[in-house]
């Protein structure tokens, strides 16, 4: 496995996801904009286009290539499991934010929906945040591993941003397990996909394991 930010691998122990149990609050207001789901199990197989929040009592599982989209904020609560099917990935888009912010006695676990004696490296896609960082390449460059093998994986281009202290929110204490798919030949997701990232992203505390292709790949 690879840890970035802190070698210390304890943190991330597996009996971490023995203790779900966190203080949930749920806004009673009914203008409230955030998605509210009940506790138990959850597929997520639509692009996300409001401002949705996982809860750590439902166990959530991607179906398909998911887009968090412009102006919508995925915020995760600490100790969630979300595990994905293979053809599936969670992409936050430019004017997206995601906000996982995990514990060290609760981190947030991305794996795969397989059961646990039959999980393998590429398993799903993995995580892709592409930020409005300002690159070095011009014209419309298309990310790697997309617009391939589903039309739900639409073409994604990371090229035209115009602030390199964008941020795309927080990733704090994760592991993303079993990722790397490859939609087509040489042309591979990673555990974790970072685009023209902005420097106010916060990402500390981020460990992948048994990963197809690479852990953590910068596309700039």
């Amino acid at each position: 496995s690879h840890l970035m930010s802190n070698p210390s691998s304890s943190r991330f122990a597996l009996s971490a996801l023995a203790a779900l149990t966190v203080s949930l609050s749920a806004c009673g207001d009914d203008d409230d904009p955030i998605t509210q789901i009940p506790p138990g199990a959850a597929d997520i197989g639509a692009d996300i286009n409001t401002s949705r929040t996982l809860f750590a009592d439902t166990t959530y599982t991607l179906t398909d290539y998911v887009h968090v989209n412009t102006g919508a904020t995925l915020t995760i609560q600490p100790g969630t499991v979300i595990k994905a099917r293979q053809g599936s990935a969670l992409f936050i888009m430019r004017g997206a934010k995601i906000v996982a912010d995990g514990r060290a006695d609760a981190p947030i676990v991305f794996t795969s929906d397989r059961p646990a004696d039959s999980r393998a490296p590429g398993d799903w896609g993995g995580l892709v945040i592409v930020g409005n960082g300002i690159i070095s390449r011009t014209g419309q460059i298309e990310l790697e591993g997309t617009n391939e093998g589903s039309p739900s994986n639409v073409s994604v281009i990371y090229s035209g941003g115009t602030d390199n202290a964008d941020s795309s929110g927080v990733l704090r204490y994760i592991r993303i397990e079993f990722a790397g798919f490859g939609p087509a030949t040489n042309e591979e997701l990673n555990s974790l996909t970072l685009a023209a990232v902005g420097s106010r992203t916060r990402i500390e505390y981020v460990q992948t394991m048994m990963g197809l292709d690479d852990s953590f790949e910068w596309f700039g």
